[in-house]
């Protein structure tokens, strides 16, 4: 029996996607395109073989998977779809008295006469009258990796729903632009990006001094600077006032490769426009401003047509100095990978 799933890729890397997927499943194959980068995918493995061997995977491309158990017509009508759509998720789901729970919800195209939110509410409500303990997306709101969802994609005429743990799912949320839309934007959109990365890899911000590669216009700066780290901006170009004006910032301007200082930082971080390889050069020659032990993070713009190679090429110019611990094509990257690294304890 085939297993499904929806996976969401940016279009452009699904190549590299597929490469990961069929690493873990051979015969896995693209059934149906659906829009943003969200595509159905099957194969003979199992559901739980598959999850596992994905996970211990840890893929750079997918970012976020759900299992197809239901597919159902929708009518685009909130009373004749919420009824179904309620009666196959009690079905599927196995939430009990107690049980920390989402139900996530991801809308495309036109013509219904409710929203993703009212599904998430409805069904999400239903549980909760049982006794099941409800935790609303929420980018304010901390999950635990065994909490379980509810996962309901809706595409024009069609609904797929699907139950997992929300660690199986690769990722906390099926609609990463929804949740974040949410949150005030300061300065510019690269302020998601790290928000994002920071809650991807779980990583807690330190007190201390904090070094921005390539600041401008400071949205890394002022995300930071608002965690109340001591920032040192690095950048020619000038800063958005906000972030100038802060009391926790200071902005040095002149190009990172010409930047030498040797006070010691907690965070290295670095969004710099330009050439991947370079970038991992600058930061390898960074990395004794970093306490031992301490992490940094970047993004690799992915300028050729080949990421792995790209990538390949980047890991041996930072291996010298840093750990990687970890890196992902995020929701708000498009054509970049998000690598968190940590320096040599030596």
């Amino acid at each position: 029996m085939l297993s499904r799933f929806i996976i969401t890729v940016t279009p452009e890397l699904l190549k590299s996607a597929l490469k990961e997927l069929r690493a873990v499943a051979p015969d896995m194959q693209k059934t149906r395109s659906f829009k943003n980068g969200v595509y159905l995918v099957e194969t003979d493995f199992s559901v739980g073989v598959f999850t596992r061997s994905l996970l211990q995977a840890s893929p750079i491309f997918i970012k976020h998977i759900m299992p197809v158990q239901v597919e159902l017509p929708l009518s685009k009508i909130k009373d004749s779809d919420f009824t179904i759509i309620l009666d196959k998720a009690t079905k599927i789901c196995s939430i009990s008295i107690g049980d920390f729970f989402a139900v996530q919800c991801r809308r495309v195209g036109t013509g219904y006469d409710y929203g993703a939110k009212d599904v998430e509410v409805f069904v999400g409500s239903h549980f909760e009258s049982k006794g099941a303990v409800a935790r609303f997306t929420d980018i304010r709101t901390t999950v635990d990796g065994d909490q379980k969802i509810l996962s309901v994609y809706l595409f024009e005429q069609t609904g797929f729903m699907g139950f997992s743990t929300i660690t199986d799912n690769l990722n906390e949320y099926s609609d990463e632009y929804r949740i974040f839309s949410r949150l005030p934007r300061n300065v510019s959109r690269a302020e998601f990006k790290l928000i994002e990365a920071l809650r991807k890899f779980r990583l807690d911000l330190p007190q201390g001094r904090a070094l921005d590669l390539g600041a401008a216009p400071g949205g890394w700066t002022r995300v930071l600077a608002d965690a109340g780290m001591q920032v040192v901006a690095i950048d020619p170009a000038a800063l958005h006032d906000k972030v100038t004006t802060h009391t926790n910032v200071t902005h040095i301007r002149q190009r990172a490769n010409d930047y030498l200082i040797g006070n010691d930082f907690d965070l290295l971080v670095n969004d710099m426009n330009i050439d991947p390889e370079d970038s991992a050069r600058i930061m390898s020659q960074l990395a004794n401003h970093l306490k031992p032990g301490a992490h940094a993070i970047m993004t690799i713009k992915l300028v050729v047509k080949n990421p792995d190679r790209l990538l390949a090429n980047v890991t041996p110019i930072l291996t010298p100095a840093f750990d990687i611990l970890d890196m992902k094509n995020l929701f708000h990257n498009r054509l970049e990978v998000t690598m968190l690294l940590r320096r040599h304890d030596k």
